[in-house]
């Protein structure tokens, strides 16, 4: 299995195709310009930005400020992007911890809900 760091740069080529090739993906991010921040407890951190319905690129290390902040271990993080794992499961067991608006947060999950197979696929 890839390291995290090569599997979150992979999801970045996936949101990055997908904004590319599909108009109605790329509308849905109109004004949708956001920091998310990975934590991970046994790991290094990641943030990124998308902006203009893109993400440029993969920072390690923590934002100054982020929209939303996810806080889990490397094993939960791959479970829930392979869809093993439901979120909402992890969050209500402790395995992952979410802040953000609403808003955000349901955005996230939406994405990953509809990325789950080309996500799941990079795990491989």
């Amino acid at each position: 299995m890839p390291e995290i760091a090569e599997i979150i740069e992979n999801i970045r080529t996936v949101f990055n195709n997908r904004s590319a090739k599909d108009q109605i993906f790329r509308d849905s991010l109109s004004g949708f310009e956001k920091t998310i921040a990975f934590t991970l407890k046994d790991n290094d951190s990641y943030w990124f930005q998308i902006s203009k319905g893109i993400v440029p690129s993969i920072n390690k290390g923590i934002p100054l400020r982020s929209d939303i902040k996810l806080i889990s271990n490397t094993e939960s993080l791959l479970a829930i992007l392979s869809g093993a794992l439901d979120p909402m499961k992890a969050m209500m067991t402790g395995k992952l911890k979410i802040s953000g608006s609403i808003q955000d947060v349901v955005w996230l999950k939406k994405f990953l809900e509809k990325n789950r197979e080309p996500i799941a696929s990079l795990l491989k």
